[in-house]
């Protein structure tokens, strides 16, 4: 099984060159130390596994060349090095390709045995990074509920309506819009009230800071355009 490592600390990857020497079962076949030079290196010694930094020249280098590697190498097994807790990084990690997480701090032997059980498809995603992963796809689930949910309550607005929020997310007073609309500003206001009810909400500020949030402005616009 040939392994590449790619570490900003040289000494590092020189470190696990020296703990994998002692295994018959893994060629070190190259050490990187940034994105840069593990793309060359990979496409040069096509590795069936690869030891990723996280942080390299920037905080999260390693995060974002997985892309890159994998197209250069589809079957290529990543796994990421980190020397802090993951919470921050565990989701991005894994939805970008990469297939476990090693700690700087581990034991040699537990560096040897997560390479062999990724190889051999046999690696468990250790507790700790099990949770945050856990904990994040619950998240991602109640953006999407939310963010379903709220679209569909856009397309529940009536032109008027739509015309209201589109004037308040611009920055424009009650006046205004009433003024543009010919209307008297209570108008707008009960429209205002009508689109609250529709969401479930009680502020307007809240409405719009969770709209852009959503980045949904662009969909509002488009859908107002339709409209007409």
């Amino acid at each position: 099984m040939k392994l590449l490592i790619c570490d900003d600390m040289k000494s590092l990857c020189e470190y696990y060159a020296k703990v994998f020497s002692k295994t018959s079962e893994v060629e070190v076949v190259g050490t990187a130390q940034n994105g840069d030079e593990c793309k060359v290196l990979v496409q040069k010694t096509q590795p069936d596994i690869l030891l990723l930094d996280i942080q390299m020249r920037t905080n999260d280098e390693g995060l974002e060349v997985i892309k890159d590697l994998l197209e250069i190498k589809p079957d290529l097994k990543i796994i990421m090095l980190t020397a802090h807790r993951v919470e921050d990084y565990v989701f991005r990690a894994f939805s970008s390709g990469a297939v476990d997480f090693l700690y700087k701090t581990a034991e040699d032997g537990e560096i040897v045995s997560k390479v062999l059980d990724v190889y051999q498809n046999k690696a468990a995603i250790d507790a700790d990074i099990a949770a945050p992963l856990t904990k994040k796809l619950r998240d991602v689930m109640k953006m999407q509920k939310s963010l379903l949910y709220t679209v569909n309550q856009i397309t529940k607005l009536s032109k008027s309506e739509i015309s209201v929020l589109r004037g308040i997310y611009y920055g424009k007073s009650y006046r205004e819009i009433a003024a543009e609309r010919y209307v008297e500003e209570g108008t707008i206001r009960a429209q205002a009230s009508g689109i609250l009810r529709k969401f479930e909400t009680k502020s307007m500020k809240s409405l719009i800071k969770s709209l852009k949030e959503m980045e949904l402005f662009e969909f509002i616009d488009l859908y107002y355009s339709d409209q007409k």
